[in-house]
């Protein structure tokens, strides 16, 4: 791909999680057994000010997430278009793609969550929708004034559907795509899923390549631990990874 992509701006700014009380608020909003707490609150990459060893702790957890995201944008967002972030949770990364897009719709099926996500993101810019993504994007009159994407966001989102709807689901993502969009969905790898609440769809090998069949793709894998010990590239061998990050394109 062209070297052309969106410049990175703003960052030296910092979105600082300081509040233990208010982080503890919407996790008890917020929690229903998924995986990641929603602890991350802001558009810029996650920082403490506090000497919490817990706020510390989150403050490192969001700030890998953000560099993965950040990586997502900065190799093959191409432009400032229209951004469909599925299973946007409480909104930290939709706020942090609004700033690299004309405009941004977050989609989720929690309204606990989605109800978070449009109280601690006042962007002009986003649009949030309570709504499950396999219904949605299959109702041809439920989202005329969004029209198509330029590029759909799926992060961490399919190892909660059940591995027989994994194709309908990426199908569906590509439908949601301008012809010259992209897709990105990123999901753990892992050799030997134990497929249990809340990961009912975890994916191994033979599960990513039977969910991707016939699917114009490039698959890329990533390492968290890679940003745990402090670096900034998350990009590793298949080998080594801990998660399949799947480029799609129509």
């Amino acid at each position: 791909m062209e070297a052309h992509c969106v410049k990175l701006r703003n960052e030296h700014i910092r979105s600082y999680i300081d509040d233990i009380e208010k982080i503890g608020l919407l996790e008890m909003l917020t929690w229903k057994g998924s995986d990641v707490a929603p602890t991350w609150i802001g558009a810029f990459q996650p920082a403490t000010r506090s000497n919490d060893s817990r706020l510390h702790d989150l403050a490192k957890f969001s700030r890998d997430h953000y560099l993965f995201y950040r990586a997502l944008v900065e190799q093959y967002v191409e432009k400032e278009g229209n951004v469909l972030d599925v299973g946007c949770g409480t909104g930290a990364r939709t706020a942090m793609l609004a700033r690299y897009s004309t405009s941004v719709l977050g989609i989720d099926s929690d309204m606990m969550k989605i109800s978070a996500a449009a109280s601690l993101n006042g962007v002009e810019s986003i649009k949030w929708l309570f709504a499950e993504f396999l219904e949605w994007a299959n109702d041809p009159n439920a989202y005329g004034q969004f029209g198509k994407a330029d590029y759909v966001f799926a992060v961490e989102v399919i190892e909660h559907l059940p591995v027989t709807l994994h194709s309908a689901f990426i199908r569906l993502m590509l439908s949601r795509l301008q012809p010259d969009g992209c897709a990105m969905l990123t999901t753990p790898r892992d050799k030997e899923p134990d497929r249990k609440e809340p990961h009912i769809g975890l994916w191994d090998d033979p599960t990513a390549e039977k969910a991707l069949e016939g699917i114009n793709r490039e698959i890329r894998y990533f390492n968290v631990n890679q940003l745990h010990t402090g670096g900034e590239d998350p990009w590793s061998h298949k080998k080594d990874s801990t998660h399949y990050v799947v480029i799609i394109r129509p």
